[in-house]
């Protein structure tokens, strides 16, 4: 027992020490924000496994690193929006459009900033954007360090919902390796973007939902509540996220009992409700304006896109049949991107987003899911099989809104689908057929991209 407290102290001081570091080496960020942050979110990891029912050291070691790689990540990010630029912490030059818009909607809200769009005044995540820079100080280290929070949230309650379906410690820290080895999702937490977030709702909507599948006799008051909260911040940071929780519900609502399925039926048209209402909000974006207005115009016809558009053409005046036509190649782009090269592309909205090109771990991630579905579904866990079902339906109807362009709105899916591609990982890594898939998968891979590259660059 001393020498696991000794050993715990260790490397608490040894991250704390490379987190000092970045801070010299990469000037600009305040180092009172960075470490109080690191301490804070620290302590919430720790009392949240503590809390564990299914943990052991490695649970905590893997919640530790996350934290430790996501703050460094933050403190470059925070260097090249300031030194680099020419900003502060309190005033920060953000290239990208949606970094841009939650920073200065929280900034006009706090205290009057000029806004550089008028639009920005109805972006609804300012609003808590603007509470957290009134609590901590005007500092966009606060919003990134509220991002950080939230994914490791969302690693921890990704292993607790792995836990609850299939109570192995294994499964459970496999599935928290899993989400933290995908580039794309733990990057976004080191910028000013709402992404992680939304993840760590999802999480919480689907930890809610798996309890309260289990509750035979009465609506239990705690995931009751957790899926109040989680549907109460989903309209406040995308409103038409609320789609995905109405899916959620809907899934979780077949095959059970009829109790069971009338408090989903409850949630569906409480999600449905809060749904409709937020549409008379003109400051919401609907579900068709993100391939019909001008700033989807900005996401969707770019020229790293110019292969895609040729393919598909004017994608937002297409008939629903040729939507429907083009969903199967549009989920696999989706899938895809962002591809493993062009790392240098995205560095001017934050040298940390070029890790978000290292994307083979996501798509091995993607292999064992599809092995899941087809060789392990049927004899599965039902929450895990719900699961799966839920993360596969929100992918299909992503693509189907933006055409698979738009990949990272398919990052807050990960806590449905990861605990799957651990439970592959413990439960078939001896099986021959795994293996053979994985080979195949390789196979297939190398090629596709190989012309994707070609398709993309030839164009260029």
């Amino acid at each position: 027992m001393l020498r696991t407290k000794v050993s715990g102290i260790a490397a608490v001081l040894v991250a704390f020490t490379l987190i000092v570091i970045a801070l010299q080496i990469w000037q600009g960020a305040r180092a009172a924000t960075i470490l109080c942050g690191d301490v804070v979110i620290g302590a919430a990891a720790w009392l949240f496994w503590r809390n564990m029912r299914w943990r052991d050291g490695w649970t905590l070691v893997i919640l530790g690193a996350a934290l430790c790689v996501l703050s460094i990540g933050a403190v470059i990010n925070i260097h090249y929006y300031t030194e680099l630029s020419g900003g502060t912490y309190y005033a920060p030059v953000l290239q990208n459009y949606d970094h841009e818009r939650y920073w200065s909607a929280s900034a006009w809200l706090l205290d009057g900033t000029p806004l550089p769009d008028q639009g920005y005044a109805r972006h609804l995540p300012g609003y808590a954007g603007a509470v957290l820079l009134w609590i901590f100080g005007k500092d966009v280290g606060v919003l990134i360090m509220f991002n950080i929070l939230c994914a490791i949230l969302s690693i921890g309650i990704t292993g607790v919902i792995a836990g609850q379906l299939t109570a192995d410690r294994r499964v459970v820290n496999a599935a928290m390796i899993c989400i933290s080895l995908i580039c794309y999702f733990m990057v976004q937490a080191t910028v000013p973007i709402k992404d992680d977030i939304v993840a760590l709702i999802m999480a919480m909507a689907a930890l809610a939902l798996l309890r309260i599948s289990r509750e035979e006799r009465r609506l239990p008051v705690g995931p009751t509540l957790l899926f109040a909260l989680a549907l109460a911040m989903m309209t406040l940071y995308r409103p038409n996220g609320i789609c995905l929780l109405v899916i959620g519900a809907a899934v979780f609502s077949v095959g059970g009992r009829q109790r069971l399925d009338s408090r989903m039926l409850a949630f569906i048209c409480i999600c449905v409700g809060v749904w409709g209402l937020m549409q008379l909000n003109p400051g919401v974006a609907r579900a068709e304006e993100i391939v019909n207005d001008t700033y989807g115009a900005i996401n969707l016809k770019q020229q790293y896109t110019r292969a895609w558009d040729n393919i598909v053409g004017e994608y937002a005046s297409q008939p629903l049949w040729r939507r429907l036509a083009t969903l199967p190649m549009s989920v696999l782009v989706q899938y895809l991107i962002p591809f493993p090269w062009n790392f240098s592309r995205d560095i001017i909205f934050g040298p940390a987003l070029a890790v978000a090109h290292f994307g083979y771990c996501w798509y091995y991630a993607g292999a064992l899911v599809i092995y899941y579905i087809f060789a392990m579904m049927r004899r599965s866990p039902s929450g895990l099989r719900r699961l799966v079902m839920w993360g596969v339906l929100c992918t299909f109807a992503i693509a189907f809104f933006s055409s698979g362009r738009i990949s990272r709105y398919c990052l807050p899916l990960l806590p449905l689908l990861m605990p799957a591609a651990a439970y592959v990982l413990i439960e078939a890594r001896r099986r021959r057929s795994l293996w053979i898939w994985l080979g195949v998968f390789t196979l297939l891979l190398m090629p596709t991209l190989i012309i994707c590259h070609h398709m993309q660059t030839s164009l260029l």
